[in-house]
């Protein structure tokens, strides 16, 4: 019974102390922030490694530029990250949302 008040109590902090971040860069022209589009971008090995493509503005915004780019640790994406945490007690993997919004 103590064991898993204790266990209970671990998780919570654990919760409560994973922190949400994010990064909001502007490029000074204007956007339609209607139009924020959305994805996920992958980190493995300790955030050592991208295991997703970086995001390129030039690909994602063609002839346009950029107005707006945010990348966030979400608790979603913070809950998607912590499986492995759980399953392998170390983080492998970490997915970050990226959203960004294209010049008008």
């Amino acid at each position: 019974m103590k064991q898993s008040k204790m266990s209970v109590l671990g998780l919570v902090v654990l919760v409560l102390t994973a922190g949400c971040s994010t990064i909001r860069f502007h490029s000074g022209e204007t956007g339609d922030s209607r139009t924020t589009t959305q994805e996920w971008h992958h980190i493995a090995a300790f955030r050592l490694i991208e295991a997703s493509a970086p995001v390129d503005m030039n690909d994602r915004c063609p002839g346009k530029g950029w107005s707006m780019v945010q990348t966030e640790r979400s608790f979603l994406s913070g809950l998607a990250g912590l499986v492995d945490n759980i399953i392998i007690g170390v983080e492998v993997w970490e997915p970050l949302d990226v959203q960004y919004v294209c010049s008008s």
